[in-house]
């Protein structure tokens, strides 16, 4: 926290900057320094250039709230608890690890027929990965574990998964480097391997 709060007290474009070029050895300093940008950058949105460098702009803010104490606290105790583990691993290491009576959320990069900002790291997330993920998905399915999967409304992910439950529904989108683009909305679909309801 107490990086977190210097931060907070010398908040300013400069140190934002100066900030968004360093890089860090020590997890602590990693996370304080991911949590500032993120909250001084420009509508908290992550993207990283070819380089894999941070490359979001400065907010133009004053002032900057980086953490809500109580909140962080609350999530420690709660994963603490029960005994959570966070992994930074391939998506496909992690859904080796599934087995029975597991349940999955998948929450990909978007697939995007358009010119939709979906990368946001130097490594995109391709029509390849969309295929592979799927066909993992297919494997899990075979071992009767559940799972839901969120992506764009495109045809290609319509066919990756035409033998489940597909669901199409309108999203606003809020962050879009145009103001008066802010509030559009578009479509995106909710994929499971079981009935709704049928938990």
């Amino acid at each position: 926290m107490n990086k977190l709060n210097r931060y907070s007290q010398k908040h300013s474009e400069e140190l934002y900057y100066d900030e968004r070029d360093k890089n860090y050895s020590n997890e602590i300093d990693i996370t304080a320094r991911f949590m500032y940008l993120n909250k001084s950058c420009y509508n908290g949105l992550y993207r990283v250039n070819s380089s894999g460098k941070f490359n979001v702009p400065f907010n133009k803010s004053k002032t900057v709230n980086i953490y809500d104490q109580k909140n962080i606290e609350n999530i420690n105790h709660l994963l603490n608890l029960h005994d959570i583990e966070i992994l930074n691993k391939d998506f496909i290491e992690v859904l080796n690890l599934a087995k029975e009576n597991d349940f999955i959320f998948c929450d990909p990069p978007y697939d995007t027929d358009t010119n939709q900002f979906t990368s946001y790291s130097k490594e995109s997330f391709g029509k390849l990965d969309q295929l592979n993920l799927a066909n993992k998905l297919k494997e899990l399915h075979a071992k009767n574990i559940k799972w839901i999967l969120t992506n764009h409304d495109t045809d290609y992910v319509k066919e990756l998964y035409k033998e489940f439950n597909i669901k199409v529904i309108k999203v606003n989108r809020s962050i879009n480097s145009n103001g008066l683009k802010r509030k559009n909305s578009s479509n995106e679909v909710i994929i499971t391997n079981y009935k709704v309801g049928a938990l």
